[in-house]
């Protein structure tokens, strides 16, 4: 399998079969990375006998999920600015703006605003 196709994997937390797109391969351990296209959730030291391949009809149906990047967000940001914000935040909408989509990860910068009351 290749970086970017879709399979079916077997979640190692489950042992259940879900959708995912091949996000990595360590050729000295023989093991991938997966997404899980309808949860959004990754598993790690996937091997090749937990992958199956599937046809194009699934392959059509849209993710139920989707990947958010935070855009310039570093752990240190995350845990000193952007984690109170979101806890603060939770249950009300919050306005974004999208910088970019690509290949199912949207990229967002909060508006200014959010960010005046957290930012010292």
């Amino acid at each position: 399998y290749a970086i970017g196709d879709h399979v079916i994997a077997k979640f190692s937390e489950d042992d259940e079969h879900y959708r995912a797109r091949i996000e990595s391969y360590s050729s000295t351990s023989n093991l991938y990375t997966v997404y899980f296209l309808d949860y959004g959730n990754l598993d790690e030291n996937v091997p090749v006998d937990h992958l199956y391949s599937y046809s194009g009809g699934l392959e059509a149906i849209e993710p139920l999920v989707r990947r958010y990047l935070l855009n310039q967000v570093t752990i240190e940001t995350w845990t000193n600015t952007v984690q109170s914000i979101i806890e603060e935040k939770l249950n009300d909408n919050i306005e974004f703006t999208i910088i970019d989509e690509n290949n199912s990860i949207i990229d967002v910068k909060f508006d200014d605003a959010i960010y005046a009351d957290h930012v010292q």
